[in-house]
């Protein structure tokens, strides 16, 4: 397994090269001739039928559903109507996302419209190999006339390189922090209700006040209390450790939101990353979870033997937002009741917003018009919600008509995230709890606190080779530490892993990302 994640890891390293090499050489399709004009009518836009491929990332499975030709269909009568396009979807399993997407940049291979975002299909990395088409002002005021006006300016900022704009944020919660997650029904099964649980985390060391719960399941034979000590504790903890990452979560390279100073530090040295591994050093050494955290294989025995699931009593998450509990339970399809309580500060990062976008290919034959289709995932609430949740009457039906409560106790449709396909706050509610929830969402957006770097992204073409370099091997030298299970003591672990990252060209990245933060700082006065 871990050979595999190495040669995988090496061969999504060199491709991250190679699209530099064939975006040199390789001649893109000569456009159709789309009109422009933010006055044309949609008859005059949407004169000539086209065929749009869409690389959708299917992160609940719905491109295995049954009647998934029926929801295609359907998708395609609203598009056909709105944009007289017909959509050709690509569903790509979200698991193999970015390495099939950086497959099509090598390939130079023909597609219309993909999400990108920070961890899947990084956007700045497609950007800096020139496969994006470049959004001007003139095709964004014909095409998407309606995102434009009602968009708040600034969240388009975050997706600005080089004085160019590449993609179009996809509305959701973008505010950053951190949470501890509980799935209540294993505590309730125990007794322990929600009020206790909230009572006994102490809000200045919260993650140490969990060891009291995995004492407790661990008398009564729940063999793994803590979930997700792997590659994803970094994003689950980076606003809680207080970063700004410039790359991603994983990568080295950040500065402190707090400090006002706008130095580039290497997280991995840092006293709050030393904190977080000492952390699962003791949780790994109490038992409180197994080495199968290592290759995500963590399962708890106990409760699959009596009731034939595996569950997660306590992991920690990215991000906490209003309505997000619900969203995570969804009794119809995971049968669960979830609670979360948040960690450190929310803060508005350049990242956070670059999340989740959309994207036009630079090979697109017409852009105007894949803009066109990124503006009904936008704006078009039948659209939206058909994607993510199927259709009314068949997949599901009305709780509330009224306040837009669903109720999906029958369905067999999986869906998909609506951060994935567009606006969230078009999404219908899952449950009564969330009612107001998208406004509520809006304003915590709204009145954020901003990164000293909102706005600001790093150009990593100067540097790309390095970056591959680090890439091939990170998560093995990473995941140990993450995990408990780092050669040596902590200090120790942490001293391997940043030799690698040293070895391999980390400070030549992290001197080019100080002149590029300190240029944005002076160009900004």
């Amino acid at each position: 397994m871990k050979n595999l994640k190495k040669i995988l890891a090496l061969a999504l390293s060199l491709l991250m090269v190679l699209p530099i090499l064939a975006g040199c050489s390789a001649k893109n399709t000569p456009r159709a001739d789309e009109p422009l004009g933010k006055d044309l009518t949609n008859e005059q836009k949407f004169a000539e039928h086209v065929t749009l491929t869409w690389c959708f990332p299917d992160a609940r499975g719905a491109g295995d559903f049954t009647e998934w030709d029926r929801i295609v269909a359907a998708i395609n009568e609203i598009t056909e109507r709105e944009i007289n396009a017909t959509i050709n979807i690509e569903v790509i399993p979200l698991g193999e996302y970015t390495e099939k997407m950086s497959l099509k940049y090598a390939a130079n291979e023909r597609w219309d419209v993909a999400f990108c975002g920070t961890q899947w299909n990084p956007y700045s990395n497609a950007v800096s190999q020139k496969v994006l088409e470049p959004l001007t002002k003139e095709y964004l005021e014909t095409y998407m006339p309606e995102t434009m006006d009602t968009m708040n300016a600034k969240y388009f900022d975050a997706l600005t390189i080089g004085g160019g704009l590449y993609g179009i944020p996809l509305q959701q919660i973008y505010v950053r922090q951190n949470g501890i997650r509980f799935e209540v029904d294993w505590f309730e099964e125990l007794n322990v209700d929600w009020e206790t649980i909230e009572a006994t985390i102490d809000p200045n060391t919260p993650l140490e006040s969990l060891e009291v719960f995995f004492e407790y399941l661990l008398m009564n034979n729940y063999n793994e209390c803590f979930f997700g000590a792997d590659d994803k504790l970094m994003e689950n903890t980076s606003s809680f450790m207080g970063f700004d990452n410039l790359i991603s979560t994983n990568f080295p390279g950040a500065i402190r939101v707090s400090d006002g100073t706008c130095t580039v530090i290497n997280q991995y040295e840092t006293e709050e990353f030393k904190y977080i591994a000492s952390l699962m050093k003791k949780w790994h050494d109490a038992g409180y979870f197994s080495d199968a955290a290592l290759n995500g294989g963590q399962a708890n025995s106990y409760y699959e033997l009596e009731y034939g699931e595996s569950r997660h009593p306590v992991s920690l998450e990215p991000v906490v937002k209003p309505g997000g509990d619900a969203m995570a339970s969804m009794k119809a399809q995971y049968g669960i009741t979830i609670k979360t309580i948040p960690i450190g500060n929310a803060v508005l990062t350049t990242s956070s917003v670059a999340q989740t976008a959309m994207v036009v290919s630079r090979n697109a034959e017409y852009p105007g018009r894949a803009l066109a289709f990124i503006e009904l995932l936008n704006t078009n609430e039948e659209l939206l919600n058909l994607i993510c949740y199927g259709q009314e009457g068949v997949d599901w039906t009305w709780e509330d008509e009224e306040n837009k409560v669903m109720n999906l106790d029958d369905s067999a449709y999986p869906g998909n995230e609506p951060f994935f396909v567009g606006n969230t706050f078009l999404s219908y509610y899952v449950d009564d709890s969330m009612i107001g929830c998208w406004e509520e969402t809006k304003q915590i957006n709204e009145n954020a606190e901003l990164s000293p770097l909102y706005g600001f992204t790093f150009d990593a073409s100067s540097v790309r080779s390095q970056m591959a370099a680090i890439n091939a091997n990170l998560d093995a030298h990473l995941e140990p530490v993450l995990c408990g299970m780092g050669n040596g003591t902590v200090d120790d672990a942490i001293a391997e892993l940043n030799q690698y990252l040293y070895d391999n060209g980390l400070q030549v990245i992290l001197d080019e990302m100080q002149r590029q933060v300190n240029e944005w700082l002076a160009s900004k006065q």
